[in-house]
């Protein structure tokens, strides 16, 4: 296999030309927002879909927010799961409705969870760093989606909750200074989780700051690594596109690996 290998700067530039702080833009985009409300309209399966995240998320704003927990005195997994699945059903809602007033309750839920997830006291990323690439897409989402109802200071407080609990050890790990969890050349599910999280997060905020700034700087080396790093988990798919772990987690790699390659079409261009 062949692979195109564009540095962080590239990625960067691409950015700016196709997509520069324009949300949302990681899973979908304005124009396909549009076409999914007319579709909602007009097709009974996609209507029936919708009402169904609408109502899953109406029950959610009841619920306080996902709880810090170490299920075996190891894994924050499942707590990052949690907070994924969540921002993923609220954020859905917040797209899907046309009611100005119910879309800023969402906004206001999704913003609760956020910050209770910033607050973390970390994300085992030193334990256990798979976990961490359970919440990242849900933080990246939430960021993407709402991107035009948080603060300039909820950003800017998301930005650095990202850095201290999750960016500066994945530095580490992609420059080998962490004792254990190198995700660089990882060929198991944990390299398509990780690398596609770590991506996720920057391609939804590295045009946020000054082009020199040192966030800047940190999430274009970031997404040069994590690129590079999925290479891995491609070639392991050689030659019959199938995974040696099993179907369950071909799955699981498929679904970060699509969520990456689209990211990126939304926001460098195709």
């Amino acid at each position: 296999m062949q692979f195109e290998r564009p540095s962080g700067d590239e990625v960067y530039n691409l950015m700016v030309s196709n997509s520069y702080q324009k949300h949302p833009r990681l899973f979908i985009t304005s124009d396909e927002i549009t076409q999914l409300k007319s579709d909602i309209q007009t097709n009974a399966f996609k209507r029936k879909g919708a009402d169904a995240v609408l109502t899953m998320a109406d029950t959610l704003l009841s619920v306080g927010p996902v709880e810090y927990r170490l299920q075996d005195g190891l894994r924050l997994f499942d707590a990052c799961l949690d907070v994924r699945d969540r921002l993923v059903t609220l954020t859905t809602a917040f797209i899907v409705t046309d009611d100005i007033s119910k879309k800023r309750v969402y906004a206001d839920r999704i913003w609760d969870e956020v910050e209770n997830a910033c607050n973390w006291k970390d994300w085992n990323v030193e334990k256990h760093y798979l976990d961490s690439g359970k919440i990242g897409p849900g933080i990246a989402l939430a960021y993407d989606v709402c991107y035009n109802y948080f603060t300039k200071e909820q950003k800017a407080f998301i930005r650095k909750s990202l850095c201290e609990k999750y960016l500066y050890y994945a530095q580490n790990s992609y420059a080998g200074l962490t004792d254990s969890h190198s995700i660089g050349k990882n060929t198991t599910n944990w390299g398509a989780v990780c690398n596609g999280s770590v991506l996720l997060i920057c391609l939804a905020t590295m045009d946020e700051e000054d082009a020199a700034s040192e966030y800047t700087n940190l999430t274009k080396f970031l997404v040069q690594e994590a690129l590079r790093g999925l290479e891995y988990s491609i070639v392991s798919t050689y030659p019959h596109g199938a995974w040696d772990e099993g179907v369950g987690y071909f799955r699981y790699v498929l679904e970060y690996l699509s969520w990456s390659a689209n990211a990126l079409r939304t926001t460098c261009g195709n």
